[in-house]
């Protein structure tokens, strides 16, 4: 499957996975700060913004389907990012085609099941759903009526501006989806649910974000991570939400590289001991 990607820089590869109704438009100003010292990469997934629509639409499909491109667009090695249901996709990757895989950053997602009682925002995700299905685009003439009623489910607006994005006009000048409503109301649960990895076996150094106002990952998940995976640490973002590239992008910016370029630093500190301990066996 050809999927829709935005290039931006030189350097190492960075691979950008967005989350779900998101696309790689959503992660610009991201992908910029990173392109002054990395080649970043941003996909549009399966369904979403400009790639192709297809019925098939689980964790699995989607991991097989970004590891193939990236081989295809002759990227062979990656730091991969990924937020929300790209994060799970990523993480999957990681297990699964461990070798395409440099550093693994999971952003505000972790490796549990999102159908239970205890996560708050899913019911949010299927009233959001529910209410795209219902609203038949041909009856509006702007993207923002076609969206009111998302204010009842997030009375910031912010919902509401997010998903304008997945609306345009086809050539008749007729409103449309960008996004595949049918496929993802069809598979929601399959990815909400668990998908099958085994966390001792991603080896990869695997940095996990989490927004602090945000319970996409909560301290069952933290000891969890810590716990199955030895390269895998947490860091917290604070004052932030799900939404955490687009309130805090330069704190989001600093801790991805701060990681990507940690292994440098171990190795120069590395190098020095040696050093240091070298002309000590001599002044001995």
């Amino acid at each position: 499957m050809d999927l829709f990607y935005r290039q931006l820089g030189n350097g190492e590869n960075i691979t950008i996975l967005h989350g779900l109704y998101g696309s790689s438009d959503n992660w610009n100003n991201i992908s910029k700060l990173l392109s002054d010292e990395f080649k970043v990469t941003a996909l549009d997934l399966p369904n979403h913004g400009k790639s192709p629509k297809t019925d098939n639409f689980n964790i699995s499909f989607l991991s097989k389907s970004v590891f193939e491109f990236l081989k295809k667009i002759n990227i062979s090695k990656t730091h991969l990012i990924g937020h929300s249901l790209g994060g799970k996709i990523a993480m999957n990757i990681a297990y699964k085609f461990p070798e395409i895989v440099e550093k693994l950053i999971v952003i505000d997602i972790a490796p549990r099941n999102y159908l239970k009682d205890e996560f708050k925002e899913r019911e949010n995700h299927e009233k959001i759903i529910n209410t795209l299905v219902d609203i038949d685009l041909s009856n509006y003439r702007n993207r923002s009526e076609a969206l009111e009623n998302l204010i009842k489910i997030d009375k910031t607006g912010r919902l509401k501006m997010f998903m304008m994005k997945n609306i345009s006009r086809n050539k008749n000048g007729e409103l449309e989806w960008k996004i595949n409503i049918k496929a993802i109301a069809d598979n929601l649960s399959q990815i909400l649910n668990k998908f099958e990895i085994n966390l001792e076996e991603i080896k990869k150094e695997t940095l996990f974000i989490k927004a602090e106002n945000s319970d996409y990952i909560n301290k069952n998940d933290i000891e969890l991570i810590q716990n199955k995976m030895q390269n895998a640490k947490v860091k917290i973002i604070k004052d932030s939400t799900h939404w955490v590239h687009v309130e805090k992008p330069n704190e989001l910016i600093n801790e991805i590289k701060n990681f990507i370029k940690n292994w440098f630093l171990e190795i120069d500190f590395v190098i020095f001991t040696k050093v240091v301990n070298f002309e000590l066996f001599f002044l001995i």
